[in-house]
């Protein structure tokens, strides 16, 4: 009877190419298949030291042992040998390759849940928190676990998904993504598997109603329409599908002068912008401004009207700036610096987030359902720039932080 090790011994060696049960010489002598004669001559004597039936082995055991040996001591037995053995080895290779490549099959049918994103946050999903990161020229995805589970452009891409400093991202219809593209003087809007869908600008900056210049933002509306922050050529514009512009607040050909217009200095009226760098449309019809360059937020109606601006007017509050802008279902305001604020109609600060304001630059932030807040950052480290995404709650306590880029100073 064949003892447990024996079994192990001679069970490894059997190898299933095919419908027989094929015997590897070369690994049942525990030798390399380019072997010389010596080396072959003192395995198999080792092993039969161990498996002899004299010493208690098994004879089944020693009986292949010495087949093997036979074969690979006899020249031509060997070549003929080893031929055999190559031809299964490569037709056992192809058969795990096709298993491998009907296991990714599988995969790529399998049907993906249906992304769910979440109210009033249109960058978290049951997909996972949608991070433009700027450094690196890409847009991410990132799970809950921190993994980056899909990504669009690359720094240093060759491919038709190239970026370039892609400032702003957020889901659209659920499934879409809206990027824009700030370095490259675009918006699009590509699915999952990053075909595009549609595209604004043409790549290159200018002032026409076909091209932008270093684009801040770009949300799309309930009417189909793509709602576009065109920082350099100060203005926010409604663009239908089909790239008319159907809607647009400022205008580049009113030059500014220490962050008044022109116009203004003459007393005319004039609806132009210096630096907008955020903008929303909101559920009345009206767009919510950032214009830094004018230190102020504004809402203006379909017809251009200030219907509200932060500071309010006569106010001695100073707005150093705004990166990002976003009007609640409660109509508090949330907009972004170095710090996190969110305000209420009257312009009265109701909550703030971030005491160290030396270091940092908050790209934007979202107060999600549950009283918590989503925000993104860029932090100035020793070593150089870090790029973060966080969860924090009403008390400021950090519920999760994952950092999806750091860059050295050059």
């Amino acid at each position: 009877m064949i003892s447990y090790n024996e079994f192990k011994l001679f069970i490894v060696f059997l190898v299933d190419m095919g419908s027989d049960k094929y015997i590897d010489y070369y690994e049942l002598l525990q030798v390399h298949p380019k072997a010389d004669l010596e080396s072959i001559k003192k395995m198999y004597y080792t092993l039969m030291q161990q498996h002899h039936p004299d010493k208690g082995g098994s004879t089944e055991v020693a009986i292949k042992l010495t087949e093997a040996r036979d074969v690979l001591m006899d020249s031509k037995k060997r070549r003929e040998y080893d031929q055999e053995r190559n031809l299964r080895l490569l037709e056992k290779m192809k058969s795990l390759t096709r298993e491998n490549e009907s296991r990714e099959k599988a995969k790529e049918k399998k049907v993906k849940p249906n992304n769910i994103v979440a109210k009033n946050c249109p960058v978290l999903s049951s997909y996972g928190v949608l991070v433009p990161d700027e450094r690196g020229n890409r847009i991410l995805i990132i799970n809950q676990e921190g993994e980056i589970t899909w990504e669009y452009g690359k720094f240093g891409s060759i491919y038709s998904n190239k970026l370039k400093s892609p400032r702003f991202a957020n889901f659209v219809n659920n499934q879409n993504i809206l990027i824009t593209d700030s370095g490259n003087s675009k918006v699009l809007e590509v699915n999952h598997k990053k075909e595009t869908i549609w595209e604004f600008g043409t790549g290159e900056s200018g002032h026409s109603s076909q091209t932008l210049d270093n684009p801040s933002s770009c949300t799309k509306l309930n009417n189909g329409n793509y709602l576009i922050c065109d920082t350099n050529n100060k203005r926010v514009i409604e663009v239908n599908n089909v790239g008319e512009i159907v809607w647009q607040y400022g205008d580049l050909k009113d030059n500014k002068m220490f962050g008044k217009s022109l116009l203004s200095l003459v007393s005319k009226s004039t609806y132009q912008l210096f630096t907008p760098t955020s903008a929303q449309r909101l559920d009345n019809g009206n767009t919510i401004i950032s214009d830094i360059g004018n230190k102020k937020i504004i809402e203006v109606s379909t017809d251009k009207k200030t219907v509200w601006q932060y500071p309010p007017k006569k106010s001695e509050k100073n707005l150093i700036g705004a990166n990002f802008i976003y009007r609640l279902a409660n109509n508090n305001t949330i907009f972004t610096f170095d710090r996190v604020y969110e305000i209420n109609t009257s312009g009265d600060t109701v909550w703030v987030y971030n005491k160290n304001t030396s270091d940092i630059d908050i790209n934007w932030a979202y107060k999600v359902d549950n009283n918590q807040y989503l925000i993104n950052i860029t932090r100035i480290v020793r070593r150089g720039v870090n790029q973060e995404i966080m969860m924090v709650d009403v008390n400021g306590k950090t519920l999760w932080r994952y950092y999806y880029s750091q860059y050295k100073h050059v």
